[in-house]
């Protein structure tokens, strides 16, 4: 798989291509192209998030870089991940 995409800021989306190969031939087969899928992602920053989960009965108890390391989320960080518990 291919990803291209790039990323608009100013209106948080992120749109791309995800391009699709098959290996065929056996060991040193050929890559032949299976088809692509277009993406359009709305991208929401920590704080838009939290108030979404806060309108809807969710309260954040954790806010990670990853969710693999634990490490705590830096506001220069490109990623998070939250975990909400409902109240």
């Amino acid at each position: 798989m291919l990803d291209t995409y790039g990323f608009d800021s100013s209106n948080s989306r992120e749109r791309g291509v995800w391009r699709f190969y098959r290996k065929s031939g056996g060991k040193r087969g050929v890559l032949r192209f299976a088809g692509e899928f277009p993406i359009d992602i709305r991208v929401y920053s920590p704080h838009e998030l939290v108030s979404r989960l806060d309108a809807t009965g969710w309260s954040v108890e954790e806010t990670y870089e990853s969710f693999v390391t634990r490490s705590p989320h830096r506001d220069d960080s490109p990623v998070y991940a939250l975990v909400a518990k409902a109240r």
